[in-house]
């Protein structure tokens, strides 16, 4: 999933510990289990990546990828990626593509007049 952090960012935190990172190479998977079990920011190795971003980002909506047929006929989408946005304080709003894999900016474009004070406010993408 991506979480957009209103003062700032958005992360990228995966579900299953095969997708987690053990970044300290210990051989196991350190992360959190729970509200009371919150390891402290930066030592939980499935949260993946983190990108700062202009304060008020607000929506986050990811893209299917590219479909590609596997070995068995089925179809999996590979290299989704995420699209955000912040407002620039200026009155525009900046659209961000993001790279799902490690959070790199790959695009942007402004769009003038279309901030209202807190940017937009949502997203969706077909």
């Amino acid at each position: 999933m991506a979480v957009v952090n209103r003062a700032g960012s958005i992360t990228k935190i995966v579900a299953r510990a095969a997708d987690c990172v053990d970044h300290d190479d210990s051989g196991t998977i350190e992360t959190s289990l729970g509200a009371s079990d919150v390891l402290p920011w930066g030592q939980d190795e499935c949260v993946v990546w983190n990108t700062p971003l202009r304060f008020a980002s607000r929506p986050a909506a990811w893209t299917s990828g590219t479909p590609v047929i596997d070995r068995d006929g089925c179809t999996a989408h590979v290299d989704p990626e995420v699209w955000t946005s912040a407002p620039d304080a200026l009155g525009n709003a900046t659209v961000y593509l993001l790279r799902g894999a490690d959070g790199t900016i790959v695009a942007s474009t402004t769009l003038p007049g279309v901030d209202g004070g807190f940017g937009i406010y949502g997203g969706a993408v077909d």
